[in-house]
């Protein structure tokens, strides 16, 4: 258990400062979306780009036998 809980706070570590890129050419954020109950982690960019709403998923992590799978 404790191999998945570091994983979890590796996983943490690595993904919050890609909630704080800003975008100088678009009104787009990052945000976070964290489900350690099943281990499913995102990062999510969403928006407005020249009048289009805008919405990616730019990172996809999960824990699945304890391993990393991106």
């Amino acid at each position: 258990m404790d191999k998945l809980n570091h994983y979890r706070k590796i996983i943490h570590q690595i993904l919050v400062p890609y909630s704080q890129i800003i975008y100088n050419n678009a009104d787009i954020q990052n945000r976070l979306a964290f489900d350690p109950q099943n281990d499913q982690y995102l990062v999510i960019s969403e928006g407005w780009q020249q009048n289009q709403r805008y919405h990616d998923c730019l990172i996809h992590l999960e824990i699945i036998n304890e391993k990393i799978w991106v």
